[in-house]
């Protein structure tokens, strides 16, 4: 079931619920509701988004070390084939293709 936003959602999951049950009784069977996942809309926060940006840019990216490259070669030499890797980069970064499949 989807909808553009959650109190419409509430809304038609109520009315979906309400349709399975009077089915359900028509045919003189029982149904149950399961629910296996969900989402919402998000809600920005502008406020702790600039200061989040702000502290990334101060502190700067993570410095990594060979052993860190080497795990990550690992994790993705068990995960990705060459080509996974060259289709997150391409079609803009070519270029880029012998640095990430080293």
């Amino acid at each position: 079931m989807r909808s553009p936003d959650l109190p419409d959602a509430e809304r038609l999951f109520g009315r979906v619920t309400k349709i399975a049950e009077a089915a359900a009784m028509m045919t003189e069977t029982s149904m149950t509701v399961q629910i296996i996942g969900g989402c919402s809309n998000v809600v920005l926060n502008k406020v702790l988004q600039d200061i989040i940006y702000e502290n990334m840019r101060r502190l700067g990216p993570p410095a990594f070390d060979e052993a860190d490259f080497a795990f990550a070669k690992e994790l993705r030499d068990a995960a990705l084939t060459d080509y996974d890797v060259l289709a997150s980069v391409a079609p803009n970064y070519v270029s880029l293709k012998n640095k990430f499949l080293v």
